[in-house]
């Protein structure tokens, strides 16, 4: 490869990468905190998967490729990103926990998310 043609690729390379590290930054991971009415803070976690492929050559017959040294390139790159919420950190002011939300079968999530949600109102309501 010429010179150009090792800057055009790296340049493909580096705007790519750069692409995907603004899309999976630590805001995209913990979320914004939300406080309640009741003064506790809730932070949204997600895990992210990023994946990235790049790739290239030069092309000709077989026959140009000893005369010429500029021989067409092609390249390309592409990246895809992955957002699943995973779970939230839950400060109440007594304890600081995670609470998952990933489903294990139905019946578990929905006791817990019952179990938790009466928690929550105990507190509330001692609050008040």
């Amino acid at each position: 490869m010429t010179d150009g043609k090792k800057n055009n690729f790296q340049s493909l390379v580096e705007n790519t990468i750069s692409s995907l590290n603004a899309m999976a930054s630590a805001n995209t991971i913990f979320g914004d905190a939300y406080k309640t009415e009741g003064g506790e803070t809730i932070i949204p976690v997600s895990k992210v998967v990023v994946g990235y492929v790049v790739g290239g050559g030069e092309y000709s017959e077989t026959s140009k490729r000893k005369k010429n040294e500029n021989l067409p390139m092609a390249a390309g790159s592409g990246g895809g990103i992955s957002l699943v919420p995973e779970g939230y950190i839950l400060d109440n002011k007594k304890e600081i926990k995670y609470v998952s939300t990933k489903q294990k079968d139905e019946f578990d999530f929905i006791y817990k998310i019952f179990s938790e949600t009466l928690k929550f109102l105990e507190n509330f309501k001692k609050k008040d």
